[in-house]
């Protein structure tokens, strides 16, 4: 059942997470709840059982913390210019911003928009995430040990 979910439903939630991750939390709340239906009847379990012990169980991800996955990959790909130039130049260092010398010199800069429309997308909320990952996190040496790292920050 779990080989059919990978096969079914989970490359539909995987795919285009980075622009409809941030969509707003009404239209993200179906996508949980077909989610958490799926994830019921792989465990045989009630409708109305708990979905957070099943998804440590089965180790299927959350959609809400995959969209995290994605962003946090997004920006260790950035970070490690490997991304192509036009994605690679979304993102400034913040030493070319200032010349402060800053624990996060190196880190992408954040701009401020104006409108809260703009502050939700990935553009936005990749390096506002990045910037709450520990730094073992991000001193990964590859991009699987860094999905690795970055789950059990999450908490699996």
């Amino acid at each position: 059942m779990k080989s059919l979910y990978y096969t079914l439903i989970h490359p539909y939630l995987n795919y285009g997470t980075l622009l409809w991750g941030s969509a707003a939390q009404n239209s993200l709340k179906r996508i949980e709840t077909l989610q958490n239906k799926a994830l019921r009847n792989i465990t045989k379990s009630n409708y109305n059982d708990s979905v957070l012990p099943l998804y440590e169980a089965t180790q299927i991800t959350p959609q809400h913390k995959l969209y995290k996955i994605h962003l946090a990959k997004l920006m260790y790909q950035h970070k490690n210019n490997l991304l192509p130039k036009p994605l690679q130049a979304l993102y400034t260092p913040n030493t070319e911003t200032h010349e402060h010398n800053t624990r996060h010199r190196h880190d992408p800069h954040i701009i401020r928009h104006r409108t809260h429309l703009v502050s939700k997308t990935f553009i936005h909320k990749a390096p506002e995430f990045w910037y709450t990952l520990p730094d073992t996190v991000k001193e990964a040496t590859s991009i699987h040990s860094f999905k690795n790292r970055v789950l059990r920050h999450l908490g699996y």
